[in-house]
């Protein structure tokens, strides 16, 4: 039962936000939603194909611009005195070098000109562009200060708005807010007293400047972290160029501002928005300027960051090297800082990948490239993880060591030891030492490091925490540390220490497993708690100080890494003061949240549970295995109620495991159309699997008679259940198809199986009170529909016809319909199979129950959105959804894991047919069951049991004891015999728990006859896995029948 609370804001906390609040009003937040709120939002399509085959089609020649570049950088200079010719020769020239990448050299070429200026007779004009040129050039290599010095002077020579956003940025880049400020308000009152001018000015020189204000306003927003402000100024200025200017003007400036706002929408988490973005912007260049254009390289690249950020690597390794290619064409030279950015994309997403080689080809490259100006590289990797990670990853740790101690002891006289980045140079020291088997310096690192990476409160310190790269370097982090401990326990080293090194792993472990819940559930928990109104403006207020944080240290680091004769020392200060300012506050929110609030703060920040905390909320007769599957080795821990634990670390790598596991999958989900289609199971590769993870920790659990586990990994698509205990060869079948699995000592018929997303998990679930009298016994949801040309529709007869003479491997068998989009371009809602055969499993359910079929079952286009979202199921005590489960990329526009709902252009409701992982974490549950027999946790090589993993966090948060959940397309009699005989037994037997009324209904399936036709004849067994072992219980598998 869901418990609603309230609280007022503390005074303290009011009192601080008073100055760094940054949430912007209605009226504002209307502003922002406004081009979406026009009409429907349209996801893009799940695959970036369309793009490419432009990209691909486009002519690879040399744009006619780059070739007047060319040709203006080789023209001798002219032979003459002239001090005006002169500037105005080197100007040029430095711009187009500017153009093409060519830094050092256009910076030569501007300060050439310059020198001149003294003595040439130039109109103010030129003399304005060629300081304002070569003031953007200075500040580029880094000499900020010099770089505001004379753009102060291009403004006194000719003052323009222009030149005033300029100013704005660098001191901005410099670090001075306070002077950048001023310079905006400066830049306004140019723009007011131009347009007060008697007679006003034309329509399009008002947008012009009208623009230039508002880019000013985005400069501060954007350096500050105010991402939802500089959003809607930008929008604003889209808004006034497109009406006031016109894209046939300057058809770059759209796409270029496009990619701006994928930017910022890409800071406030809004994936699909960013793309959807970046998508237009990058469409519209190249419909405009055409394929190899430096613009189109930029605005590919934003598009690229998207698609990294969203996890689709393959498809961002793809656009990036298009990018590279481009800027390869146009005649971007290497060592620009363009080049080398598009390649540094290129190794983090290969880092994304652990495609470790690769990664070190591209840094090891852009080292090369840079080594006549080392300040870009240092800027460009002195914090970030993915070339030491990549260097560890590929035996270079000794230059790890060589290079990061430095870095590291000067980040700690600067931000302090306890400050998040300072702590991820440590963590990476840690890995370094760990590598060259330095056991103590690592276990020193890790020890001081990893409780700061775990704590959200620090990760704001961090402007890439989130992201994929981040999670893939944080849980090598976490796996190296387990790795230590374990290679430590029984030494001298551990006592030293004073450590129990098994269970600080068993810890560690934990949190690594949470994290892709825990940043799944940050980025939809501020929307999907709007219905506790107190705690989502508290959420949104703590998101958005984490965001000015994160702006705020980028810049602090910017400054920082600047020669020292480029520093002011005030700035710097101001900085720090600023920071410090935010993180008190945002610290004060986060106390605020976790006092008030302690569910969501669980939810958000999870603690992981050391092993006595996870035995004490066992009970007599269970014990919890506990798997974490590394890169070069799994562990496991079993705990018993009583007793010693047991741990093991198997020389399995988690390549190993997909194997084994996809291999024993294999004869679980054959996509066969007849039952001779389906193979023996694979009962020699499980018992193998038994014997490498369980056999080693038995001493924990063999005595109990209910195994709690939480899976890791590809573990987490494989039901425990059905792994045999002892090694076994399966005979010939002695007559039923199938009846050789019969005698197969399975897992399942010693012991009950219960899985847990987390170790925590059972600590949460088994604190919730009891539920609520008079709750109804069942609602379903099934057969929802997909596509109009289903709407009429009936379910086909899939019994073996009376008399059937056809031998009976031949006999067609009903698998479900698993979604088939991996190989569609552009997928949508109306693209999912129907799945008609959920009607009558729902049916079943609701019989076996005594449930109203007429109040309480919602088939076809009634299980539907509005349908979910506005019954009151919190008075239920079973609810399900015999629907697909589906992942991220399944279809268009996906972000996070959902059930699939009747299409809202079928059942004529509002929203998009998706219940996503966001929208349950709002729903209020009192349920004891959640049955999902639809989702298949094998899709994606374990991407399916993490989305399984996240919707059961969601419906755990929203209010449910237990799911129920299929791990394959089922069979269809199979499955409704299982759960109706799963709910018939609960109903009969009011003290059998939950995780022994599902082991008795699987051995039920195993030890019947099987499946018998019209005649009385026995067809097949149920005795093979797939059809007695494709559901998995998760959660509370302890309580007894849905009571009171």
């Amino acid at each position: 039962m869901r418990i609603r609370l309230t609280f007022g804001l503390s005074l303290v906390t009011a009192i601080v936000l008073g100055a760094c609040q940054t949430t912007v009003s209605v009226e504002e937040a209307k502003q922002v939603s406004t081009e979406f709120s026009k009409g429907a939002f349209v996801p893009p399509p799940r695959t970036i194909t369309d793009i490419s085959a432009i990209l691909d089609q486009q002519k690879t020649t040399e744009a006619e611009k780059t070739r007047k570049h060319r040709e203006r950088i080789a023209k001798a200079a002219p032979s003459t005195n002239n001090p005006s010719k002169l500037a105005r020769f080197y100007w040029k020239k430095g711009g187009s070098e500017a153009r093409l990448g060519k830094s050092d050299q256009a910076l030569t070429d501007f300060r050439k000109a310059a020198s001149y200026l003294p003595q040439a007779k130039l109109r103010p004009k030129d003399r304005h562009g060629i300081l304002k040129s070569l003031a953007q050039a200075e500040a580029g290599s880094g000499r900020f200060l010099d770089g505001i010095r004379i753009m102060e002077k291009a403004i006194e020579v000719l003052p323009s708005p222009v030149a005033y956003r300029s100013l704005v940025r660098l001191y901005i880049v410099a670090g001075n807010f306070k002077a950048a400020q001023k310079a905006r308000d400066r830049g306004k009152a140019l723009i007011a007293r131009i347009s007060g001018k008697r007679g006003g000015l034309p329509p399009e020189a008002r947008a012009k400047f009208a623009i230039e204000g508002a880019r000013m306003d985005i400069e501060i927003f954007q350096a500050q972290g105010q991402w939802k402000k500089a959003e809607a100024r930008l929008r604003d200025a889209i808004t006034l160029f497109k009406s006031g200017i016109g894209e046939e003007k300057n058809p770059s400036w759209l796409p270029m501002q496009k990619t701006n706002l994928a930017k910022i929408l890409l800071k406030q988490g809004r994936l699909i928005e960013a793309e959807v973005v970046a998508r237009e912007g990058l469409l519209k260049v190249l419909s405009t300027v055409g394929r190899n254009n430096g613009t189109t390289a930029d605005v590919a690249r934003k598009l690229a960051e998207v698609l990294h950020a969203q996890g689709r690597e393959d498809e961002a390794e793809k656009l990036i090297r298009t990018v590279l290619d481009i800027h390869k064409k146009i005649g971007t030279r290497a060592s620009s800082r363009k080049a080398a950015q598009a390649s540094r994309l290129l190794g983090t997403i290969l880092v994304a990948q652990e495609d470790w080689d690769g990664a070190m080809v591209e840094f090891d490259q852009i080292r090369s490239n840079l080594q006549s100006n080392r300040a870009l590289f240092k800027k460009m990797f002195a914090h970030s993880p993915a070339l030491s990670v990549a260097l560890i990853r590929t035996g270079r740790s000794e230059e790890v060591l060589a290079m990061l101690p430095h870095i590291y002891e000067k980040a700690k006289k600067r931000a302090g030891k306890k400050q998040f980045n300072t702590a991820k140079l440590g963590s990476l020291l840690a890995m370094a030492h760990a590598a060259t088997d330095k056991p103590r310096e690592a276990l020193v690192h890790f020890r001081e490091a990893v409780p700061i990476l775990l704590t959200r409160s620090r990760q704001a310190d961090d402007e890439t925490t989130g992201d994929t790269t981040s999670e893939t370097w944080i849980s090598l982090i976490l796996e190296g540390y387990i790795g230590v401990l374990t290679d430590i326990r029984g030494s001298d080293l551990e006592a030293e220490f004073e450590l129990d090194a098994a269970a600080e792993a068993f810890r560690m472990a934990d949190a690594a497993r949470n994290r892709s819940i825990q940043r799944a559930v940050a980025a939809s928990g501020a929307r999907s708690l709007a219905g506790t109104p107190e705690l989502a403006d508290l959420v949104r207020r703590e998101q958005d100080a984490q965001k000015q944080i994160s702006a705020q240290y980028a810049v602090l680091a910017d400054v920082l890494g600047a020669p020292t004769d480029q520093q002011d020392a005030d700035v710097v200060h101001a900085l720090r003061v600023q920071i410090d300012a935010l993180r008190g506050a945002r610290a004060s929110m986060m106390n605020e949240i976790e006092t008030k609030f302690p569910e969501y703060a669980s939810m958000l920040n999870p603690k992981p549970d050391t092993i006595e905390e996870a035995r004490a909320v066992l009970r007599p007769g269970e014990a919890l295995i506990s798997t974490y599957v590394g890169r070069e080795r799994t562990f496991v821990w079993s705990i018993p109620a009583e007793g010693a634990y047991a741990f093991a670390a198997a020389e399995l790598d988690r390549e190993d495991l997909e194997d084994l596991v996809g291999l024993i999958r294999s004869s679980l989900e054959p996509n066969a159309a007849t039952l001779g289609d389906i193979p023996p199971f694979e009962v020699d590769v499980a018992f193998s699997l038994f014997d490498e993870l369980f056999v080693p920790v038995e001493s924990g659990w063999r005595d109990a008679k209910d195994l709690l586990i939480v899976a890791h990994g590809p573990l987490g698509y494989l039901p425990p259940a059905l792994l045999p205990t002892e090694p076994v060869a399966l005979e010939p079948d002695d007559g039923a198809l199938f009846s050789n699995h019969r005698d197969v000592p399975w897992l399942i018929k010693s012991h009950s199986v219960t899985m847990l997303p987390s170790v925590a998990s059972l600590r949460t679930l088994r604190s919730l009170p009891a539920g609520k009298k008079g709750r109804k016994a069942f609602a379903g949801f099934g057969d929802p529909i997909f596509n109009a040309s289903d709407a009429g529709t009936r379910p086909a007869e899939t019994k073996p016809a009376a008399g059937q003479t056809v031998a009976t491997r031949g006999i067609p068998v009903h698998l479900r319909a698993a979604p088939k989009t991996a190989g569609l371009n552009d997928a949508g809602i109306g693209d999912l199979p129907r799945l008609t055969d959920t009607a009558e499993e729902i049916r079943s359910m609701a019989l076996a129950l005594e449930a109203d079929l007429t109040r309480d079952v919602f088939m076809g286009t009634n299980a539907n959105e509005r349908t979910v979202k506005t019954l009151d199921l919190s008075g239920y005590k079973v609810l399900a959804f015999a629907t697909h489960g589906l992942i991220p990329g399944d279809i268009n526009g996906l972000a996070q894991p959902a059930l699939a709902l009747s299409s809202p252009d079928v059942a004529n409701v509002d929203g998009d047919g998706l219940l996503t992982m966001g929208e349950i974490l709002s729903l209020r549950l009192d349920a004891d069951w959640v049955v999902l027999s639809a989702c298949n946790t094998g899709s994606g090589r374990g991407a399916g049991a993490e989305a399984v993993s996240g919707l059961g966090r969601a419906f755990f948060y929203a209010g449910t004891r237990s799911l129920l959940v299929s791990n394959w397309p089922v069979e269809t009699t199979s499955a409704r015999i299982l759960t109706t005989d799963l709910f018939r037994r609960q109903a009969e037997k009011p003290d059998l728990s939950r995780a022994q009324a599902l082991r008795e209904a699987m051995l039920g399936l195993v030890e019947a006859p099987g499946y018998v036709d019209a005649e009385g004849r026995i067809v097949f067994s149920y005795a093979h896995p797939i059809f007695w072992a494709p559901f998995s219980l998760i959660g509370d598998g302890g309580g007894h029948r849905p009571t009171s």
